[in-house]
């Protein structure tokens, strides 16, 4: 093989790699931005079906493990998260006057491991 060839086959090479690059880089940006608009869009149409005066009478506290809107929103967040089954937690948080998240309720059943009750602290 003549240097010449050996050239052209290495220039070749190196555009399909820097064209391959660009064509991937893009499919993936393009898939991403696909699937956030999905999430977000999900989200939007669960975040309307969660009552806006259910939330005012929660304290954010332990308090509201016994009230029956904390009740109806561990519900709704169940019933949510079997229609959705490829969402592993769905949860509903406030942040407090001090800057600190906390979780109003989550979609884990009563006394699960991984439940976050109503006022835990969200600490990362």
């Amino acid at each position: 093989m003549t240097k010449a060839k050996i050239y052209w086959l290495l220039g070749s090479l190196s555009v399909a790699l820097i064209f391959g690059h660009f064509v991937i880089s893009f499919t993936v940006d393009h898939a991403d931005k696909l699937m956030r608009t999905d999430l977000l869009r999900t989200t939007r149409l669960i975040a309307q079906a969660i009552d806006i005066n259910t939330l005012k009478n929660l304290t954010g506290t332990e308090a509201d493990l016994t009230s029956p809107e904390y009740k109806r929103l561990k519900e709704q967040l169940l019933a949510v998260r079997k229609a959705y089954p490829e969402c592993r937690f769905l949860f509903l948080m406030g942040r407090r006057d001090d800057g600190k998240a906390f979780f109003y309720a989550d979609s884990e059943p009563v006394g699960s491991a991984d439940e976050s009750p109503a006022g835990q602290i969200y600490e990362e």
